[in-house]
């Protein structure tokens, strides 16, 4: 029994001394990729601080006052766009809550399935209605003109 004690103790020894020189030789292994890696990233790193450090030349050439004015003409356009979307926007409400217009499009809705005499009446009405409307816009618009020197009608 000795003997098997011993040798069981003997292989013990042995196997310890492999894993030990197996966790040395990854030990090793990665230091040198840690070093590999780290001088890769600081080369890396180095690079991105230098295109950094142009930019931020670039900008301080082109100084404060460019990019203040290109955010000023952007401004401008979406104030532009705006103003356009609202005033479409006021449009169309306008043509929805006039009566006229919902009975002009009423009358041509019939008048697509109409035909002969009672078509040409419907269209002879939807001529007057628009005629009608007409004449009320511009009226409205010659009383919205002040008359006053530089002003133009609206």
């Amino acid at each position: 029994m000795k003997i098997n004690e011993e040798q069981l103790r003997a292989q013990w020894r042995a196997d310890l001394v492999r894993i030990e020189e197996q966790i040395d030789s990854l030990k090793a292994r990665i230091d040198t990729e840690s070093r590999t890696l780290h001088g890769s990233l600081s080369g890396e790193v180095a690079v991105l601080q230098s295109e950094l450090e142009k930019l931020e030349a670039e900008v301080e050439a082109a100084g404060a006052d460019a990019h203040a004015k290109q955010i000023v003409v952007q401004i401008e356009e979406l104030s532009a766009k705006g103003d356009a979307a609202y005033k479409l926007l006021q449009a169309e409400i306008v043509a929805q809550l006039d009566p006229t217009d919902t009975e002009i499009r009423r009358l041509e809705a019939i008048a697509a399935t109409a035909s002969g005499d009672a078509r040409a009446k419907i269209k002879a009405r939807i001529a007057s209605l628009r005629s009608a409307r007409a004449a009320a816009q511009s009226g409205l618009q010659s009383d919205e003109w002040t008359g006053q020197p530089g002003d133009a009608p609206h």
